[in-house]
């Protein structure tokens, strides 16, 4: 059973991505309000832990305060919005390093990534496009919850390794419910067609398979994934004669960006509104993010906020790489140098999450009891 305070965590977050969608943010500021103020209440009740990851995360909240302060943003309510942001990233790593239940929240972001990749390839094939079978979408194709098929491919990755992890280790249900779940999770990011989310989901694949010895049935996954719900659609976008349009022209007007305001950079979440004035090119469509995170946040945030989320990002990933069911973090921070799973609350807010519960386990597991559990041979 989840505690209360995780239950509600979980609960604000499958809010947040399940509608991620809308194109109204009322719903993004439901969660965060609810998040900080379970995070607020936990703080009252004068629980403490002791957590450099959270210390990551307030400096770079009271950077987006100082730039409010400081008149260092060209657009103060998108900067206002961004502390909120990251307070309530705060709120979530506050709230997971207090866990103390591993094993019932690894179940339910199983099955989270489960249901939520099994309903992205069901309107994949099936929804012509409209999200939920009902609304029509910006894209030709709908996957679940999330209007870019690359913001699912990083979720698919985050939950992956969690879904094989309890596939390796199964009590109670059958291991082969997992491994179908494996099987969709892999899908999910192949036949959609992500380039580089299947290029990390092998990567994934192959770091799993160093560590067990159940190495047939990783290899089954994605070549189950592949024969049944094919890879047309990645093949032709990897293949094709411009496999990544107007990624690098993107990624030179943000770094022209930075290079205008190195220090403090034009305010976080200021990217949308401040990047027609250095874009090179005219695609027709308007451009939201840099499609690299590390980028935007230099343009948005500055030199020092990019140093200590870089640092953070380098801090989470040494966290997660030991423990099997961690590594969607570091695979997901690297996706984020070619698309922006960084800045939604529903993609974002779960790799705190799950980044938290790591930071936690590696403490646990430098005790004498341990905490991982073992996988079976």
């Amino acid at each position: 059973m989840l505690s209360a305070n995780l239950a509600t965590l979980f609960a604000a977050l499958t809010f947040a991505t399940f509608t991620l969608w809308c194109p109204i943010t009322m719903q993004v500021y439901v969660a965060e309000l609810v998040i900080i103020l379970t995070a607020f209440v936990m703080v009252v009740i004068g629980r403490r832990p002791e957590n450099h990851f959270l210390g990551g995360l307030s400096l770079i909240a009271a950077l987006c305060v100082a730039q409010l302060i400081c008149g260092a943003t060209s657009v103060p309510l998108e900067t206002g919005k961004g502390v909120i942001y990251w307070i309530t990233l705060c709120g979530i790593s506050y709230i997971a390093t207090l866990s103390g239940s591993q094993d019932a929240v690894l179940n339910w972001l199983a099955t989270l990534g489960s249901l939520i990749a099994g309903l992205a390839l069901a309107q994949f094939f099936t929804s012509s496009g409209k999200i939920f079978w009902m609304w029509p979408g910006p894209e030709p194709y709908a996957v679940g919850p999330f209007l870019s098929r690359n913001n699912l491919a990083s979720f698919s990755l985050l939950m992956m390794p969690i879904i094989i992890w309890k596939a390796s280790a199964a009590v109670g249900t059958p291991a082969w419910v997992w491994w179908l779940a494996a099987v969709l999770s892999f899908a999910s990011i192949a036949a959609t067609g992500s380039r580089a989310g299947s290029a990390l989901a092998v990567c994934e694949l192959l770091v799993l398979g160093t560590r067990a010895n159940r190495r047939s049935l990783l290899v089954s996954v994605p070549l189950l994934a592949v024969a049944i719900f094919g890879w047309e659609l990645l093949a032709a976008k990897a293949f094709g004669p411009a496999p990544f349009p107007y990624r690098l022209e993107m990624a030179g007007s943000a770094f022209a960006m930075f290079l205008a305001a190195p220090l403090m950079g034009f305010g976080a979440g200021s990217f949308p509104l401040v990047y027609p004035g250095f874009a090179s090119f005219d695609s027709g469509h308007f451009v939201n993010h840099a499609h690299n995170d590390y980028l935007e946040f230099a343009a948005g945030g500055g030199l020092l906020f990019l140093a200590v989320f870089a640092a953070l990002a380098v801090y989470l990933s040494i966290k997660c790489m030991p423990i099997r069911w961690a590594i969607g973090v570091p695979a997901v921070l690297l996706h984020a140098l070619v698309d922006y799973p960084l800045q939604r609350l529903g993609i974002m807010g779960w790799v705190i999450f799950v980044g938290a519960l790591a930071v936690a386990a590696d403490k646990r597991m430098a005790s004498p009891a341990g905490f991982e559990p073992a996988l079976p041979p």
